[in-house]
């Protein structure tokens, strides 16, 4: 009897713990890293999320540094990469492989530092995440494996910020759409992400929606053109519009960039230099009076920028002699019986000069020069001379400028 009860009890023990075991099971199943990954990105995509992807149990925000990826178990492929120095605001030459286990993401490199920096603490300036980076994850939920949160584009894009002004989508063909957000990010860098988004279909009539590659690239660099760069702020100088420069080409605001060109220290003081005045500065009036001999200067002469290159420019000019125009003014002024044996000091003879030059380039004949042409390259070295010299040969200086 005893034995009975005992292989009862045993019996039931046995069960007790089979179902235990089975019920642990169940409360232990590890949950799948999208259901993890779907939790910790955001919900929409967008311009505000598109740079927030997960990778491998992490959460990313591009740019980053590429020790963001180092610190979380990612190494470059060839480990001698990591060392090699970039000069101060030098791009690497090459897309370089990361690699995590088996996984691979491919990165790009630039130091935005003002000293030599070795690459394995550059920041990342493009990205490439594709189906060997492993789990990867986007704002809205897509993945590149089975997470089938979507079954159509229809779906997905409910997903998808569609009036978003930054966003473009190319329709390449009916199962495969790209999503590109193009936008300047926080710290005024051009930004672009592209999802090339995939839609499947598999037996039993079931539908899903896959992310084939993502791939993210940061400007550094501004896409610098010489030619408009040159031309573009010389017309804003001349016609004292401060919006006509392109912000990015200097350090200043645009106000004060030509604010300073229009003071006294600026082209008034210079013009009034060349017309033999010798003041210690000039005045708000004495500005404006010489306002008007740049502005009659700027509309008669003609001053264009052709490119050569991406960093040579050659000016063409026509224009009206500066000192020509002077020489007319200043007989006008003699036949007029002012007294000038105080000229340069004189604040009558300066604003009758004024008036007389304006006048005489208004009623122009025969002064005009025909067109020549000067060859520069870009202006970002201490001894160009070529932003100093398209001012004065949009103004008739054309002596003061060496051939």
């Amino acid at each position: 009897m005893k034995k009975v009860i005992s292989t009862v009890l045993a019996t039931v023990m046995l069960l007790g713990v089979v179902g235990a075991t089975g019920c642990d099971k169940n409360i232990l199943k590890k949950e799948k890293w999208s259901d993890k990954a779907v939790k910790e990105v955001e919900e929409e995509l967008s311009t505000k999320t598109c740079t927030q992807f997960y990778l491998e149990g992490e959460v990313y925000e591009f740019p980053c540094e590429v020790n963001c990826f180092l610190d979380n178990g990612w190494e470059f492929k060839d480990a001698t990469t990591a060392d090699k120095e970039l000069a101060s605001w030098e791009q690497s030459d090459y897309i370089y492989n990361l690699k995590k286990d088996d996984k691979l993401i491919e990165v790009g490199m630039t130091n935005i530092s003002d000293e030599a920096l070795p690459i394995k603490d550059c920041m990342v300036d493009s990205l490439k995440l594709y189906s060997a980076s492993g789990d990867v994850m986007i704002p809205s939920g897509l993945t590149m494996d089975d997470a089938a949160f979507y079954g159509n584009f229809d779906e997905f894009n409910e997903a998808v910020d569609m009036d978003d002004e930054n966003l473009t989508i190319d329709e390449k063909s009916k199962t495969e759409h790209e999503y590109t957000f193009e936008f300047e990010g926080d710290d005024g860098y051009d930004i672009s992400v592209t999802f090339n988004v995939y839609h499947l279909e598999y037996a039993g009539n079931k539908e899903r929606m896959d992310l084939l590659e993502a791939e993210y690239t940061c400007a550094y660099f501004i896409d610098y053109d010489f030619c408009d760069d040159l031309s573009s702020t010389l017309k804003a100088v001349l016609e004292n519009d401060p919006s006509l420069i392109n912000p990015d080409y200097i350090k200043e605001t645009p106000e004060e960039y030509v604010g300073f060109y229009r003071s006294a220290n600026g082209i008034p003081g210079l013009l009034a230099s060349m017309m033999g005045f010798e003041f210690d500065t000039l005045t708000d009036d004495q500005i404006a009076m010489m306002d008007s001999v740049i502005a009659a200067f700027y509309d008669c002469n003609s001053c264009n920028m052709i490119p050569v290159d991406y960093e040579k420019v050659t000016i063409s000019v026509t224009y009206y002699d500066f000192f020509d125009i002077c020489d007319k003014a200043y007989d006008m002024l003699l036949e007029s019986g002012m007294n000038v044996d105080n000229y340069s000091t004189d604040e009558a003879c300066y604003e009758y000069m004024c008036n007389a030059m304006v006048e005489v380039i208004n009623n122009r004949t025969d002064l005009l020069i025909m067109p020549h042409s000067y060859l520069y390259t870009a202006c970002d070295t201490p001894d160009s001379t070529c932003w100093d010299d398209s001012i004065l040969l949009a103004l008739g200086l054309a002596e003061l400028v060496e051939e």
